[in-house]
């Protein structure tokens, strides 16, 4: 017994009237790939060419309408986009990103861009995999040159990332460049940005790699464009709890606990406020962060 795909049978039919060795090896990169399976009993190439011819004759068309309104992600919101890069394979993906998912508004869809092999630690998940079927999630790689800090910053500085990788239709972008950030961030990493603007400043300016980070490069230069919405400096650290405390905040940014952070981790009281109002915060916390995070618990008399 023989198992073919759909793609194998058309190389079958073309390969029967030659006599050089058939290389049916080919890898399904479609969501519906069709099975068959062929008892090969030996019958003539003829015979099994007009039978595969006449099997693919009865099969109905079929065509994915990426923008057909009965499509399932056609009821999201075409000008919003929440955009995760992270190309680590961690085993906390899922969850981190199911979460992100069931925070922020349910008509932004969202678009994955990491490694092959961040992308499927992703997508083991049966939750994942039914975003994915409801058309709220979908998956890209990125090349190795952006697998690092570095290469996001290349890549969300880069003008061909707005041109090409994303829809015509987003304007709204909301971009996630780190798992271990949590939405419920200003922190670039975190942010929420207008594509139209970002067009704007990088039809005057590139980045040069291995510089400031692309957050930083765009916001300079957004607030010389007329009539740009920019927060101001306040507004900004309120959105994300990062080395500056806001109880509330949007988003909290773990980041490495160097000492710019001490703030916002160095107290007790503070940390148990964090882990009340954000419990998902500790899955984006390795061992090693919540070891180095903590300090002197209470003493007794401060307990009461």
């Amino acid at each position: 017994m023989f198992t073919w795909s759909l793609m194998a049978m058309e190389r079958l039919t073309e390969a029967t009237d030659s006599s050089e060795p058939m290389n049916l090896t080919r890898q399904s990169s479609g969501m519906t790939a069709v099975n068959w399976t062929i008892a090969f009993l030996g019958p003539s190439k003829k015979s099994l060419s007009d039978a595969v011819s006449n099997q693919l004759a009865k099969l109905p068309s079929m065509q994915l309408d990426w923008d057909g309104a009965d499509a399932p992600w056609a009821h999201y919101n075409k000008t919003k986009l929440a955009v995760i890069v992270d190309s680590r394979p961690l085993t906390t993906l899922a969850p981190l990103v199911l979460q992100m998912m069931v925070t922020v508004p349910h008509d932004w869809p969202f678009l994955f861009l990491g490694s092959t092999q961040s992308i499927a630690v992703l997508n083991s998940s049966r939750a994942v995999q039914e975003k994915e079927a409801s058309g709220r999630l979908r998956f890209q790689t990125i090349e190795s040159d952006y697998h690092s800090v570095e290469g996001s910053h290349r890549l969300l500085a880069n003008p061909k990332f707005y041109d090409e990788m994303l829809p015509k239709s987003v304007e709204h972008l909301f971009v996630f460049t780190e798992s271990d950030s949590q939405a419920y961030k200003g922190s670039g990493g975190f942010s929420l940005r207008r594509v139209s603007t970002v067009r704007r400043v990088l039809a005057f300016q590139q980045r040069d790699n291995d510089t400031i980070a692309e957050d930083e490069f765009l916001s300079y230069r957004m607030a010389t464009i007329p009539n740009a919405v920019m927060p101001n400096g306040t507004q900004a650290s309120e959105f994300v709890t990062d080395h500056i405390y806001h109880k509330n905040s949007f988003g909290i940014h773990v980041g490495d606990m160097s000492k710019s952070m001490v703030e916002v981790w160095d107290n007790h009281d503070r940390r148990m406020e964090i882990y009340r109002y954000c419990p998902e915060v500790k899955m984006a916390m390795t061992p090693m962060k919540l070891t180095r995070e903590k300090c002197d618990e209470p003493k007794a008399e401060d307990s009461h």
